[in-house]
This record gives C-alpha cells, structure tokens and sequence, in this order.
C-alpha cells in the first residue's frame, strides 16, 4: 500500500492479553498467538484531564471522543455526522415484554442506517491522513455500505468487492456510492481479487483496530445519556463479536478514567443457525470452535469463525453476563413489535436483542426490576425480506399487491373483466365479444389461458356450467376483487 508514512502502533490482543507493537497498515490484523483480532493499545496517563464536564461542553458525535481513539494527527475528519443517536427510554416496549426500565440505542439514525459508520468514519480519516487515495473493500452487508458512503465522502477512490448474497438494500447503497462494484460468486473468490487488486492500494477491513475502536463509541454515549448511572445490562448482536468486545473496553476506559465506579453486565445474541459464541459459552469452552456453515438469513451474523469470538467470550465472563441464540423467526417477529410498539424500523441482527430480552425475562436470567439497554445495530429498509416478513399478514399490504397487479394484468384481461362485469358467461361468448366489442383477435385457448390466470388471482370464479353444442362450457362470473378492479 502507498501511503504518505508508515504508522507506528502498539496493539493488544483482548483475547490472549498480548502486547504487540507493529507497523500499520498491515497485511493482517490477527494476533501472532492466538489469532484473534486485535485493539489499539490505549495510554490512560494521558487522558487523566478528559472530565464528564469537558465532554458535557463538547459538540455531539462520534469525534467528541477523539482523545480515547488514538488516531494519528491531522486536519482532515472524514465525517457524514454519525454517532450521538438517541438513547430513547421504551415505555410501551417495556410494558409489554415485562421491564421497568428499557432502553434502546438507535443506531438505525446513522448516516447509513448502520452503527458500522462510526468504524467507517474513523477507518477512511486514518486512511486519508495516512496519504490514501484509492483503497479496495470486502464490502458485503451494512460494512459495504458504509465504506463505500465514507470513500465517497473522502474521496477515496473505491473498488468494492461483494457477492451474490449480498442484500439488495445494501447493494444499492454500495452501487449508488461507489462506481466501481464488482460482484463475485463467493467469498473466497472476493478475497483473492482483492489480493490481487491491492498492490498500491489501501485495503479498507472491518478487522482494522482503528475501524473497531470506532465502535466502542456506543458504550461511550450509552452511558453519558444515562447521566454515568451503568445499566444494568448491555444486550448487543454478536457477528464477529467485536462490538461487545469494543464494548467492555470501552466500560474498562470509564472505570480506569472514573467516570463511572461500576460496571454493567454484557449480554451477546447470535442466531441459531450461526452461534459459535454461543455454544462455547454453553459448554464452559476456553475458545470457540469454528462452524462450517452458517444456517440463519440474518447474514450480517453469519460468521463461522468470528475473529473476535474468543475475546467477545471473555468479556461476557468478566462481566458476570451471558451468551444467547435466538431463532431467525424470533429476530424477525421482533422487527414488527419494535415497529409497532416504539416506532423504530430495524433489522432482524438488530431486533434479536430483543428476541433475547424476552426469553431472558421469561427464564428469570433478567429481573423486571433491572435496567436494560438493547442495541439496534441497523435499519430495517436495507433489506426487502423484512418488509416481506412484517407486512406478510397485512391485508393492507395484499389490497395494495392486488391493485398494484392489476397495472399489469393486460388489455385483453382488463377486457375480460370488463365482459364479465355486465353479465355471467362461458369463455367461448367472451371470445366472440373480444374480438366483436374490442377486436382483441386472440385464438380460443388463449382466452382459456386467460380466465385461469384470472381465477387464480381471484378476480372471477366458476359460477356454473352448461352444455353447448355438445360440449360442457363454464360459466364465469366476477370476485369482489374483479368488480374493484372495472
């Protein structure tokens, strides 16, 4: 990579506790002894004046907390307005799960709908005071999304890599911020173009300590909304595991720097069909074991072997906290409730803290006298199979989809309906009076073709049959759907 100077940065493993001082970027961002991800090494002593009050008079925002990111220095911020959503207090939400105090972190007010735009922002302001230019992504998801927002915003000329999984919202997004999207089959496939690709280029990685540490911004501002009074629980979705990890460190800054004096117990969720976090947590294991295949449509929680499993698994531990699965039928439920109740949009990756809360609740792991605050990772307009999913039972939604086909049903069976409009007939007088009454000049079998179609979208029915010149025709007649329709 290209870059106007190499950094010196010193790194940690949460996981192993290793220290590591390298140069950045870096080919790797895995510990050299256990393989986990890595976190910038902060030094306290020289944050010993950052106060509540100096940050209580600071402009709301991620940046406000600059200090306890540790970039390198520079004039350029690469910013979209991210961080400092709102902490809101759920009332109606609370009632109905059985809590006194709920609270819920929106992160879907982010500039991309994603909390992930706090790792952008710090990512692509490294990257542009490092010299960078150009960069290539892995840019799946709610990740693609927002890098490719971010490079645009830099400037950052970005080769977006992604595949044929992704959802459509968030390609979308990506094809909208970045000219140059290349879609492969599979993810090994990305891995070896973006290998190939980025001689002389920054490569922009959700792995990154400097993206990560954006992260642990949320626990920041959780706590400062609460006036320093720490929840009691801390409930966030686990993909790769590093914002609950980000998060306990940034709960171990606010102790170390005192401003706060407790702590907060944190609860990770992943969905059935891809928890390895989850099951080692379970079984009392030391490390997590790697699936070999995710089994969940919650994508941006499908990760077999998340590289900050193990240290996500530790932070739960020392935080006296838990590890959940929830079912993908649960997490989507729950985006509808949310929805309803509280009148937030999210994801399913999101709504499964709630999913979470509610069997926690009914298991007695949380008391209905504790204070919790779920984290609402992302939007839920980024994927078109929650709107599916929500609206699936709405008989709104199904008037508005039978009207909406109507636009496309034809002139011939807009004809028909027409027909049948004025009075019960067989298909053999419907096919006289096309050609008659709208000289529509289509074979017999074609009409036929056409009533069947018509009946299974439930806009004429078989009202009776009758026998003419020897042969048995059907009778049609108009549904209350057909007569909306003329």
């Amino acid at each position: 990579m290209k870059c106007r100077f190499v950094l010196k940065v010193s790194l940690y493993c949460p996981n192993c506790g290793c220290e590591l001082h390298k140069d950045y970027p870096m080919l790797s961002y895995r510990c050299d002894h256990c393989n986990s991800g890595l976190s910038l090494l902060v030094d306290y002593s020289r944050l010993r004046n950052l106060s509540r009050e100096k940050l209580s008079l600071r402009s709301g925002g991620l940046w406000r907390y600059s200090e306890l990111i540790s970039i390198p220095p520079g004039e350029t911020t690469v910013t979209l307005g991210e961080g400092g959503t709102h902490l809101h207090k759920c009332d109606r939400l609370a009632r109905l799960l059985g809590v006194r105090r709920l609270y819920i972190k929106d992160e879907t007010t982010n500039p991309t709908g994603s909390f992930l735009d706090r790792g952008s922002s710090v990512e692509t302001t490294v990257a542009l005071r490092n010299g960078c230019r150009s960069a290539v992504a892995l840019a799946n998801g709610n990740f693609g999304a927002s890098i490719a927002a971010y490079s645009a915003r830099a400037g950052i000329e970005l080769i977006a890599y992604t595949t044929l999984g992704v959802d459509l919202g968030k390609l979308y997004q990506i094809l909208a911020c970045s000219p140059d999207v290349r879609i492969l089959k599979t993810l090994s496939e990305a891995r070896l173009q973006i290998k190939s690709a980025s001689s002389g280029k920054y490569v922009f990685s959700q792995d990154d300590p400097f993206f990560t540490e954006g992260k642990k911004t949320i626990a920041w501002e959780i706590f400062e909304q609460l006036e320093w009074q720490p929840p009691d629980w801390l409930i966030l979705p686990m993909g790769s595991g590093a914002l609950l990890s980000l998060s306990w460190k940034a709960v171990h800054e606010m102790v170390e720097l005192s401003f706060v004096e407790s702590t907060t117990r944190l609860v990770g969720v992943q969905p059935q069909g891809c928890s390895p976090i989850v099951e080692a947590f379970r079984k009392r294991m030391d490390r997590i074991r790697p699936l070999d295949k995710p089994r969940t449509k919650i994508l941006d929680l499908s990760l077999v072997d998340p590289n900050f499993g193990n240290a996500a698994l530790k932070a739960i531990r020392e935080s006296r906290g838990f590890a959940a699965s929830v079912s993908d039928e649960e997490a989507y439920e729950f985006t509808k409730v949310l929805a309803r109740s509280e009148g937030i949009f999210a994801e399913p990756a999101a709504c499964s803290t709630l999913a979470c809360l509610k069997e926690a609740l009914e298991s007695g792991l949380i008391r209905e006298d504790e204070s919790v605050v779920c984290v609402i990772t992302g939007a839920g307009l980024k994927d078109p199979r929650v709107m599916r999913s929500i609206l699936s039972r709405s008989k709104e939604l199904k008037e508005f989809l039978n009207v909406s086909r109507v636009v496309n049903v034809g002139k011939t069976k807009l004809a028909i309906l027409s027909i049948l409009g004025e009075n019960e007939i067989h298909g053999y007088g419907i096919w006289k009076l096309l050609n008659k009454r709208y000289n529509i000049k289509v074979k017999l079998p074609a009409v036929y073709q056409h009533l069947s179609q018509l009946e299974r979208m439930g806009m004429i029915r078989a009202s009776g049959t009758e026998r003419i010149r020897g042969r048995l025709s059907r009778y049609y007649s108009l549904t209350d759907k057909g007569r909306g329709v003329i």
